[in-house]
């Protein structure tokens, strides 16, 4: 064990004693803070986001695409010649054939809001922009501050991440996060599991206010067919059922607390 840690501080040393400038970038959102560190100039690859444009477009419409983060293409990576590659943690990627070559790459979380202000943290090292990044994490930790609870009368929901199986969020998690900061109830809250399966029953017992469907979830009509006698809910009852584009919450950069704001407008207009 000794050993391994060794071997791991000795490889994180070598991570961050470097100042890369030629970065593939297969986390979208991550590119967003390369821009907000001024560094987007070093990115020589990004990767694609099913089919959308990548923000802020008019900086990364002219940048080679270099395959998705769950089907790099390694050829067109290596043919950029990067020194570092950001991916986000948790996705099968060829780690290993890259660092093979000499390509570091480097996992980014989003698991948590407070991975966010990591992420940037993180970035800013890899880049020689510190100081940068403390102004853009202490401008975005004020945003969150001043973001406002929601006095709805106690108002409590969910976020389902899929429709077969059932999928929802816990308290830890990204979209939990959310919720707290918004002062809304998550009736997911205490379940057990990173995304637990729940029933229509337990929906039901639970009575959400709201049910919002991200992710895998394409439509209000698959919240419909997989959540019998949903209208018997206050959400079903009073048409509080629906879709919120991921893109603007579940993502590692500060624009998603844009997102976060704009959820609280639409949290806002349920009547309890």
């Amino acid at each position: 064990m000794k050993k391994i840690l060794i071997l791991f501080f000795i490889f994180a040393s070598s991570v961050f004693s470097k100042e890369y400038k030629r970065i593939i970038i297969m986390a979208p959102s991550m590119f967003e803070v390369a821009c907000l560190l001024d560094v987007e100039d070093r990115v020589v690859g990004v990767g694609e986001l099913a089919g959308k444009e990548i923000y802020p477009v008019e900086k990364s419409k002219d940048i080679p695409r270099v395959g998705n983060a769950f089907r790099p293409s390694v050829e067109k990576i290596i043919a950029q010649t990067p020194d570092l590659v950001i991916v986000n943690e948790g996705v099968n990627f060829p780690i290993r054939e890259l660092r093979s070559r000499g390509i570091n790459v480097v996992g980014f979380s989003t698991k948590r809001i407070e991975d966010t202000f990591n992420n940037i943290e993180k970035f800013g090292k890899l880049v020689g922009k510190e100081k940068k990044a403390e102004e853009v994490i202490k401008k975005s930790k004020l945003q969150l501050k001043n973001i406002a609870k929601i006095d709805n009368g106690n108002l409590k929901g969910i976020f389902i991440y899929s429709t077969s199986p059932l999928m929802a969020f816990t308290d830890k998690s990204l979209p939990g996060d959310i919720l707290n900061v918004l002062g809304v109830k998550n009736i997911g809250a205490d379940l057990v599991g990173g995304r637990p399966v729940i029933s229509p029953e337990f929906l039901l017992k639970e009575n959400p206010d709201f049910i919002v469907g991200i992710m895998t979830v394409n439509s209000v009509q698959n919240l419909e067919d997989a959540i019998p006698m949903l209208e018997h809910t206050n959400a079903g009852k009073n048409h509080d059922v629906f879709i919120f584009d991921a893109e603007l919450i579940y993502r590692n950069s500060p624009r998603m607390l844009e997102g976060v704001e704009e959820l609280a407008q639409r949290l806002k207009k349920i009547k309890k």
